[in-house]
């Protein structure tokens, strides 16, 4: 699914899952590394990116620790984006304090509120509508 939304970009992937490696090859541009996205040793050898996605553990403290552990590869000027946010996704910048110590005080964030008849989970009966969040690194 990513190769197909960013036709242009080199996506590195990351999946805890001890067979995640296996994966690699599948397609040119797509590299996987088995570490878990809130485990600051294991994403510490990661380079810089100008587009983070968070696909990960869908939960508020699990997406809060990723975005603690993968800010600081945003690039200047780079996004980050938070998929999948149910109702917590408010409560995660309500909590100002804590968020300006991740991303900083003057660093822009939206909101994007999925549109379910348009979705793949439009189908799943009990699945709560889910949007995104998007913050971008100042330059």
């Amino acid at each position: 699914v990513w190769a197909e939304l960013f036709p242009n970009a080199t996506i590195t992937g990351l999946d805890p899952a001890d067979d995640a490696a296996a994966l690699n090859g599948l397609h040119e541009r797509i590299r996987v590394i088995t570490c878990d996205s809130r485990d600051d040793s294991c994403v510490a050898k990661l380079g810089s990116y100008d587009f983070i996605v968070d696909d990960g553990h869908h939960s508020l403290d699990a997406q809060r620790r990723t975005l603690k552990t993968l800010w600081p590869f945003v690039k200047p000027g780079g996004l980050y984006v938070i998929e999948d946010v149910a109702d917590w996704g408010e409560r995660l910048v309500a909590d100002r304090a804590y968020l300006s110590k991740i991303v900083g005080r003057e660093t822009p964030y939206f909101f994007l509120e999925a549109l379910r008849s348009q979705t793949a989970t439009s189908s799943w009966p009990g699945v709560p509508k889910m949007g995104a969040l998007v913050f971008r690194r100042p330059e």
